[in-house]
């Protein structure tokens, strides 16, 4: 489900990239939203019940608070990092500040870094799956013999 969840969100990101231009109303950008919203969905909601499976239940509430306080954190680096990118690009590439198609040439630059990071963010879950199924495949001839 997060690879899945991964995938759909960078297709919205990908989307609101793709069709960005000047003069967007509401309603055009509401597609890119509604699937962002689908994969941001699948992807927020398997980690906290994975996060919190083995913990102790005397330790449920510490255990909470660093996985939100880690989650939130992220949340803070990927969206300054993102905000910066579009600073730069804006500072570099802008010499009017009524350019239109400057403005949404950095934006549409800007959209890569989360691009690449949810594009990342499926394939290391990927990864992690793949090794995970290797591993129980190696373990269990051991635990029979």
């Amino acid at each position: 489900m997060l690879i899945a969840g991964f995938l759909v969100w960078a297709a919205g990101v990908g989307y609101l990239a793709a069709t960005a231009r000047p003069n967007l109303t509401g309603l055009d950008v509401l597609p890119g939203l509604l699937i962002s919203g689908v994969g941001l969905g699948l992807v927020f909601s398997p980690p906290g019940t994975i996060g919190m499976h083995d913990i102790d239940p005397a330790m449920s509430g510490a255990a909470s608070g660093l996985f939100n306080t880690t989650r939130l954190g992220g949340g803070l680096l990927g969206v300054a990092a993102t905000g910066a990118v579009l600073q730069a690009r804006l500072t570099t590439s802008l010499t009017d500040p009524l350019d239109r198609a400057g403005v949404l040439a950095a934006v549409r630059f800007t959209y890569l870094l989360p691009l690449a990071m949810l594009l990342a963010g499926a394939l290391g879950t990927f990864a992690v799956r793949v090794r995970q199924e290797t591993s129980s495949r190696t373990a269990e001839p051991s635990r029979a013999g």
